[in-house]
C-alpha cells in the first residue's frame, strides 16, 4: 500500500487526480504570491516540519532505529539555507549532506534532515528499512509516499493529526523486492 502524505487537501482534485489550486511546491517559491498570500519563509518551515514530523513519527511507530538511503543524487554544491534557520541545524545539515553516500545506513536520529535535504531539492533518495518493510520516497511537488506492506489505521490517524493530508493508493512494488533490505 502507498501513502502519499501532503500538503495537498485531496478534495482539490479533479476526477484524473490532478490538483486544481495553485499552490508553492518548492523552496525556491518562498516570496511568491499563491492563492492571493506570499509563501514566506516562516510558512514555508511550518510545512517543512510537518513532513519531517511525519517521517520521524513512522519510523518511531515501527520502533526503527536505522534506514537506508538508496538512489541518492546531490543537486547542489551549495546547501539551500533559510534566513531563519537555526545555526546549528545548517551546519548538522552540512555534515550529513557532505558524508551521506548511496547505501548508507544512517540512525533515525537523522530522518528529519534528510527529509529537510530532500524538500529542499538538496538531494534526491529513497529511504528504506528491512523490518517492517517500508520505503519513503520523495516526489516532484513536495510528495512523500510511503511505501509500506501492511495497513495501520491508528498509524494513519496520526500522521493526519500532524496537518498533512494521507492518501490511499495500492503499491507497485511486488513483494520480493524487499527480500535485500
Amino acid at each position: 500500500m502507498i501513502l502519499r502524505t501532503t500538503k495537498y487537501n485531496p478534495e482539490f482534485r479533479n476526477d484524473q487526480g490532478y490538483y486544481l489550486k495553485e499552490e508553492w511546491t518548492a523552496v525556491s517559491d518562498i516570496g511568491k504570491v499563491f492563492d492571493g498570500k506570499v509563501l514566506t519563509e516562516t510558512d514555508y518551515i511550518e510545512d517543512e516540519k510537518r513532513y519531517a514530523r511525519t517521517a520521524k513519527l513512522l519510523l518511531e511507530n515501527f520502533e526503527i532505529e536505522s534506514f537506508y538511503i538508496i538512489y541518492l543524487k546531490k543537486y547542489r554544491h551549495k546547501l539551500e539555507v533559510l534566513s531563519i534557520d537555526e545555526a546549528d541545524d545548517t551546519a548538522r545539515r552540512k555534515r550529513l549532506f557532505k558524508s551521506v553516500k548511496d547505501g548508507s545506513l544512517l540512525p533515525v536520529d537523522n530522518i528529519e534532515d534528510v527529509v529537510i535535504l530532500c524538500l529542499r531539492n538538496d538531494i534526491y533518495c529513497d529511504i528504506i528499512c528491512g523490518n517492517p518493510r517500508l520505503r519513503l520516497s520523495f516526489e516532484y511537488d513536495y510528495y512523500m509516499e510511503l511505501d509500506i506492506n501492511f495497513y495501520d489505521k491508528k498509524l494513519i490517524n496520526d500522521l493526519r493529526q500532524i496537518g498533512l493530508f494521507v492518501e490511499m493508493f495500492s503499491s507497485g512494488i511486488p513483494d520480493d523486492a524487499w527480500d535485500d533490505a
